[in-house]
């Protein structure tokens, strides 16, 4: 769950952040959630790393077509790694130099693909 105020500025991205499921699947919808905004994403890969479970989420292409959106694929999108856990939820990590999991900031929802710009920023 992000934490309010240093991690998002967002109540909706606050409350989105705290929806955390142990299955995820390749194929699954997901959304970044960022300081106010939201970015769509697709879960790409899912694995076992020690004691943890991870999966692997890819930035989405989008376009407005009739005044909604529409997503699809970007296969040169930006990925990002995250760590399962039951108590914290989604955990961003990345690799260290010694190839070691380190946990980062940043959010992600699984289930939904959602687009949504701030415009006050």
């Amino acid at each position: 769950m992000l934490k309010l105020g240093t991690e998002t500025g967002s109540l909706i991205n606050y409350v989105m952040s705290s929806e955390v499921s142990l299955e995820v699947n390749v194929g699954d919808p997901a959304t970044l959630l960022c300081w106010t905004d939201r970015e769509p994403m697709t879960v790409v890969e899912v694995f076992n790393h020690g004691m943890y479970k991870y999966f692997v989420t890819q930035r989405d292409d989008w376009e407005i077509v009739d005044g909604k959106y529409k997503f699809s694929r970007d296969p040169n999108g930006a990925k990002h790694i995250w760590r399962i856990t039951k108590d914290q939820g989604y955990r961003q990590v990345r690799k260290n130099e010694r190839g070691r999991f380190e946990l980062m900031g940043g959010g992600v929802v699984v289930g939904r693909r959602e687009k949504y710009y701030d415009p006050h920023f």
